[in-house]
Formats: structure tokens, sequence, C-alpha cells
């Protein structure tokens, strides 16, 4: 059996706070090696990897810590320290076990070094290495869709949704595209929190899909 090889690329991530200073053991840049094949003729993947550092539980008040010196303590301090001076993605999650129903899991974000969104927008452009963004943003969530074009040929966001139909059609047939059609003919379309997490968020119709776009634009994505 022929198995598909799995094409890995290098990112870097950024912390967005001086996250060394606590001690901790977390770096301000960490290395991330994604599952993704920056060649591939569609890419969807998240600008946001979040560091698990700790939970808050279903009271609202219970923190839990994830940092070593914090559990050998059995103290905060850790926690709550860059809790105060840092940037935390907190993200609510059901459980099935134990006294509450939910926690909140408490990330430090790290922003992904050159993630074609934070690429400028071509107006002009003939190389081979052009992508169409499309970002669709829903309830907090994000998702990022880059196809390739090709040669430049301009394309504006009524373009689009004139042939929203066809587009959605060709990405189910992509899984990298994150797009998939249920039996009773709803979508099923994978986004990403705020701490890069896989959230997969469902429209009835192919409507209300496009009533998530909130951008389309080139981007060159550099090799």
């Amino acid at each position: 059996m022929n198995k598909t090889a799995v094409v890995e690329t290098t990112f870097k991530g950024l912390c967005r706070c001086d996250i060394e200073k606590f001690d901790v053991g977390l770096d301000n840049e960490l290395e991330l090696v994604l599952d993704i094949d920056m060649n591939k003729e569609v890419l969807s993947f998240p600008a946001v990897y979040g560091k698990y550092v700790g939970r808050i539980l279903g009271d609202g008040k219970t923190l839990e810590s994830n940092f070593i010196q914090d559990q050998n303590s059995c103290s905060l301090t850790a926690l709550e320290s860059i809790r105060d001076e840092c940037v935390i993605v907190s993200k609510m999650t059901e459980i099935a076990e134990g006294r509450y129903n939910k926690v909140y899991n408490m990330y430090v974000p790290y922003d992904i070094e050159n993630h074609p969104s934070g690429n400028k927008t071509w107006l002009h452009s003939s190389g081979k290495d052009v992508y169409l963004e499309i970002t669709f943003s829903k309830n907090f969530l994000s998702k990022y869709l880059y196809i390739k074009t090709g040669t430049y040929t301009k394309v504006l966001q009524g373009d689009i949704e004139k042939n929203f139909r066809r587009l959605v059609l060709e990405m189910t047939d992509k899984p990298e595209a994150g797009f998939r059609i249920l039996p009773d003919r709803s979508i099923g379309v994978i986004f990403y929190d705020e701490a890069g997490n896989e959230v997969e968020t469902f429209f009835t119709d192919l409507d209300m899909l496009k009533a998530a776009i909130v951008g389309v634009r080139y981007v060159k994505i550099d090799k």
C-alpha cells in the first residue's frame, strides 16, 4: 500500500510578551514543525499557536497551573504572575468528569512568523506564487483560506460570491481546505480559535457561509 508522504514546514512562533523573564521553561520564540505543504494549491492553517499553561475550573475562581514550579510548591505564583503581565487566551471546554462540567483552558499565544495573513496585498503581479486569500470570521473564530491562482487574474469579492457554490464544492474535495458537506446538506468548516485550536463550525446553507467572508485579497507566498 502506498502511503502519501507527509510534508512538514518549520515556522517560528513569537510570544507576545517576554515570557522568558518568568523562568518557567518557556521561550520567547518557539520552533513549530507543522504538517503543512506550502506548495499545495490550497492552504488553511492558524496564525497563532497556543501554549497550554493551566486552567480555570467551572466555578470561575479555582486555578490549576501546568507549571512544574507551581505544582512542586503547591502554589499558583508563576501562573498568576504570567496572567497579570502577559496576554492569556482562555477557551471554555466541556468535560465529563469531576465536579464541574466545563473548564477554561489557558494559553499563552505565539504568533506564527511569516504567516500569509501578515503578507501585504498584491495589486499587480504575474508571478507563479500568487495566492488568493479568503478570510472568514464568526464568533471570535477565524479561517484563512489560500488558493493558488497561478498568474495574476483580478478577482473581487463579488466574483467570489457569484461563484461561491462551485468554490465550496471544489474545496470539499481537498481535505486540507477544511470543508465538508454533511448528509443534511449543511456545511462543516474548520475554523481556528484565538489559541490556534481547530473548531468545526456548522452552517445550514451556503448563504450563511458566504456571509462569514470578511475579506478577499491576493497575497504572495515567498519560496
